[in-house]
């Protein structure tokens, strides 16, 4: 009876999800929609490689919009982990405690968003494209970095931008990524 009541609910919710989010003051996007924004972000942007784009949102996210990762006050964070609070499919960090955060936080508002836009699919990839990768591929270029050595050395830099993607670290954050990314060409193209 309870499995049956269980099911019944997700059923439920699932068919008036649109109404509960609406109730909730909140957005339902589906990987659908998570896709679109995504790919709308690339034409908007062209010099944003799309299996980039693709592959970070996978691994900062897994492709869910309502992503949230907040770890303010938590004392117990592995070393060298600096607390934060990011949100949405590429996880922009908005913890007004840090300078970063606090720089994305006045970044959203003179857009007219509060960090909870973020959370929107569409509103978080521009907002990643314009303030965050952008500006990461114009330096990685104007160093000469081209072909996929742009792309690993931006993923780099997306942890901190103090990273060196030839270091010990950046080359470890480069293993994860690269068969991610990598897969994420042969599926677009």
């Amino acid at each position: 009876m309870t499995t049956l009541l269980l099911v019944g609910a997700a059923v439920g919710l699932y068919l008036f999800k649109d109404k509960v989010a609406e109730v909730l003051g909140t957005t339902v996007a589906t990987p659908a929609d998570v896709r679109a924004a995504i790919l709308e972000m690339c034409s908007n942007h062209p010099s944003i490689y799309p299996p980039f784009a693709f592959a970070v949102a996978q691994l900062e996210s897994g492709f869910r919009a309502g992503a949230v990762l907040d770890t303010r006050g938590r004392a117990n964070l592995p070393a060298g982990t600096q607390q934060e609070n990011s949100l949405g499919i590429f996880q922009v960090n908005v913890n007004p405690s840090r300078p970063v955060g606090q720089a994305r936080i006045e970044q959203l508002r003179q857009e007219g968003h509060t960090p909870t836009d973020l959370l929107d699919p569409r509103v978080c990839a521009e907002f990643w494209a314009k303030h965050i990768a952008g500006p990461l591929i114009r330096r990685a270029r104007s160093e000469g970095r081209t072909g996929d050595d742009v792309w690993f050395a931006c993923r780099v830099w997306l942890f901190a931008s103090t990273l060196d993607p030839e270091g010990e670290t950046g080359q470890a954050k480069i293993r994860k990524f690269r068969p991610v990314f990598e897969a994420w060409k042969a599926r677009l193209g």
